[in-house]
């Protein structure tokens, strides 16, 4: 896991360069990653297709629309997972509101050090499922595109995550902290479809697009 500079000035959405931003990037990265620890759940289900979308095996649990669909179209099982920056994050950034620049750049880093965490599970359970010969899908998770934010619920539920992670669900169904997500990952035999900017339906919308 690692805080880049350069994907923080992209969060932050800063123009040129960015240059005159660094030494505030490097005081709050050094900070959080000293003193926040990313934690996670993870549960992986057998699927089967709907007319609509997955169904996830022995939970009653079925995930609709196009993209779900789409993105696990090859895909005979699924890994689920939430994972959160902690109540520290949201402590850390109250203590910096009197500071606009530099609570910007710690929402921003800790959105950046949020994603590689991510990328390091995606990493491992790639890692792990290969030696049974699966491969894995990039991550997509529920409010993208025709997939409702409202699925966030079963994946909080199934993964126990309010009491393991202390990641509850909004009435938004937005999470608190704020720096948490889920995702699902695609698992198969096939090759499975891969995830990122080029798939997304919001790809010339997004002002956050790689």
């Amino acid at each position: 896991m690692k805080i880049d500079a350069k994907e923080v000035l992209r969060y932050m959405r800063a123009k040129d360069s960015g240059e005159q931003f660094l030494p505030v990037i490097d005081e709050v990265s050094s900070y959080l990653i000293k003193n926040i620890i990313p934690i996670k759940s993870i549960g992986f289900y057998d699927i089967e297709k709907t007319d609509n979308g997955v169904c996830l095996i022995g939970t009653g649990v079925e995930f609709r629309g196009n993209l779900v669909t789409a993105r696990l179209k090859h895909s005979s099982r699924i890994a689920l997972v939430t994972a959160t920056l902690g109540i520290k994050s949201e402590n850390y950034l109250a203590s910096l509101a009197a500071n606009m620049l530099k609570s910007l750049a710690a929402d921003a880093a800790m959105s950046a050090m949020l994603e590689s965490y991510l990328d390091d599970i995606e990493s491992e359970i790639r890692a792990s499922q290969a030696s049974n010969g699966y491969t894995v899908s990039g991550r997509f998770s529920a409010g993208y595109g025709d997939f409702s934010i409202t699925a966030q619920k079963d994946i909080i539920r199934l993964l126990n995550a309010e009491k393991l992670l202390g990641v509850r669900l909004k009435e938004s169904y937005m999470l608190y902290p704020n720096k948490s997500v889920t995702a699902i990952i695609g698992i198969g035999k096939e090759e499975v479809n891969s995830s990122g900017c080029a798939n997304c339906n919001n790809n010339s919308s997004c002002g956050y697009k790689k």
